[in-house]
């Protein structure tokens, strides 16, 4: 992760180079590298964060134990081996990968507690995302300083949001209190889309790889285990449910993950409204 987070810093070095602001935008591990640089470089005037990753599952930081045999059986240095069609990113997930991320978000937390975030934050996210805890990009933004700090969370219910997580409820209330929160249904039912993933924040319908008439399907959660439900949702798009890869989802029918946003037009004037409101 230090190599990421190396990467970030030279990026944003040239950056400064050339413009007078500094603001970062990050997906994913890519928000939690761009908290990780704010909270060490004074540059970073703000920050743009789209499914952040704060909080991953404890079980990653055994990813490391893979040393162990790995050296003898080469498959265990994967968590996930899957077909890999999509262009742009891997479907294969490595063990170092979850390894690295645990040790990256135990860092950015750290330093969290000791600092806190004082530069304004746009964030937007998925109560029902099941590869990051969602819950944890609301406790961030309560914890956020700056007044002009937003978060649009798209939910597929807005009643019982993070029953069970009491600090999720807190969170929410908190937010909704001082209108640093903005929900948004994510059920569209004219388009079988059952709720928002991980994945669909941050690219328009339009998309030509992962939109509504891309060329990728993400069905590799069927791979290897169920091959004619794979080879279905690769082919009949028309005919798949869309959505978070959640227990409830996978059981209404075929499901694609969502990989684009319907709500994009309005995320885009959210955006704007925040950039207005910068001091």
């Amino acid at each position: 992760w230090r190599d990421w987070s190396g990467t970030v810093a030279y990026g944003v070095d040239r950056l400064a180079e050339e413009a007078e602001e500094v603001y970062l935008a990050g997906f994913s591990a890519g928000g939690t590298l761009s908290v990780y640089q704010s909270l060490l470089d004074k540059r970073v005037r703000g920050l743009f964060l789209y499914s952040p990753a704060f909080r991953i599952s404890s079980r990653a930081a055994l990813a490391r134990l893979h040393k162990i045999y790995s050296w003898m059986i080469p498959s265990g240095k994967w968590l996930e081996l899957k077909p890999d069609h999509d262009i742009y990113k891997y479907e294969s997930f490595p063990k170092n990968a979850a390894a690295q991320m645990y040790a990256l978000t135990r860092e950015v937390n750290s330093l969290l507690n000791r600092y806190g975030i004082n530069i304004p934050v746009f964030a937007a996210a998925s109560a029902d995302d099941t590869t990051v805890a969602s819950s944890a990009t609301l406790e961030f933004v309560v914890q956020a300083r700056h007044p002009s700090s937003k978060l649009v969370l798209y939910t597929a219910e807005t009643e019982n949001l993070f029953f069970g997580f009491p600090e999720g409820e807190r969170a929410v209330h908190e937010l909704a209190g001082k209108a640093k929160l903005e929900l948004v249904k994510s059920v569209f039912p004219d388009q079988r889309i059952l709720s928002f993933s991980h994945t669909s924040i941050v690219l328009p319908a339009e998309d030509p790889h992962y939109g509504v008439s891309g060329d990728y399907s993400n069905c590799a959660h069927y791979f290897p285990d169920d091959i004619e439900k794979f080879t279905f949702c690769n082919n009949n798009p028309l005919q798949d449910f869309q959505g978070e890869l959640t227990e409830k989802n996978l059981k209404a029918g075929i499901l694609r993950r969502l990989m684009y946003n319907p709500d994009f037009p309005r995320l885009k004037i959210s955006m704007r409204k925040f950039i207005n409101s910068l001091p």
